[in-house]
């Protein structure tokens, strides 16, 4: 079993070092997340990404990691990222990151990153938190067979997350946690705020299930730029939700903390 922790930053937008949502990752680190991360008796080990100059080496050398066809996507987040060349409005390529996970676009490119050979189905994904959609990024969805608690007024998170994993195979699993997914009266996150999204507490204790009921292998946070006037607020509302995570991978025994 994993005994330490490794956060990995990323503090990048659009190749720029701190630009927008590029400069999110540092300022949930300044929340005092490392220590806060620590005290449990849990090595933190820190490292950051240096500036890719030449994207198209890089991106040959990078190892895949979600290649295993065993690995299910679990994630919070108010969009899709299942658009395709064809299908995206929006110019924002990170909006094709599952379809490329899943084989559904960029299919010659995805076949030169090094273990990626079979592609992680649809059906291996769950989303919370899901709104803000077109009616065709929808119908995608729904036609995709993942499954999806989807955003809105009165949504008892917890209960149909816990229903989700349950009744999913969703371990072992890669969690994808975006900001935005938090409600528009929370705070600005990132300028795409909308509303019937989750509030701080529902947050913090869905993330608290999720290491309880399946195997997790990772978590990435992002889509947060400390920018918008609520920078601290919602760096800390991430460190908390992050806390409350690694809190409940050691005491579903994932994690192991020295003594």
């Amino acid at each position: 079993m994993p005994t330490s922790i490794t956060i990995i930053l990323s503090p990048y937008h659009v190749g720029l070092h701190a630009h927008r949502v590029g400069a999110g990752p540092t300022h949930t680190l300044s929340q005092s997340l490392t220590s806060r991360l620590s005290s449990p008796g849990v090595p933190i080990h820190l490292t950051t990404l240096p500036p890719v100059d030449d994207q198209e080496s890089e991106i040959r050398a990078l190892p895949c990691a979600p290649a295993s066809p065993r690995i299910r996507s679990l994630s919070s987040c108010r969009g899709t990222a299942m658009d395709t060349p064809d299908t995206n409005t929006n110019g924002y390529s990170d909006a094709m990151g599952l379809s490329m996970l899943a084989g559904k676009s960029w299919k010659a490119h995805m076949r030169t990153v090094p273990g990626f050979e079979r592609p992680a189905g649809y059906g291996k994904m769950l989303y919370v938190g899901l709104r803000d959609v077109t009616e065709g990024q929808r119908r995608t969805v729904e036609e995709a067979g993942a499954k999806v608690v989807w955003g809105g007024e009165g949504v008892e998170w917890l209960a149909e997350l816990e229903a989700g994993l349950r009744e999913g195979n969703v371990s072992p699993s890669l969690v994808h946690l975006a900001l935005d997914v938090l409600d528009e009266k929370v705070g600005k996150v990132n300028g795409f705020e909308s509303p019937g999204g989750l509030s701080e507490e529902d947050l913090v204790r869905c993330m608290s299930l999720v290491p309880r009921k399946a195997d997790v292998r990772s978590l990435t946070v992002c889509s947060f730029n400390p920018n918008m006037g609520d920078g601290d607020k919602i760096a800390g509302i991430a460190a908390r939700a992050i806390v409350a995570f690694t809190e409940s991978l050691i005491d579903a025994g994932t994690l192991v903390k020295k003594e």
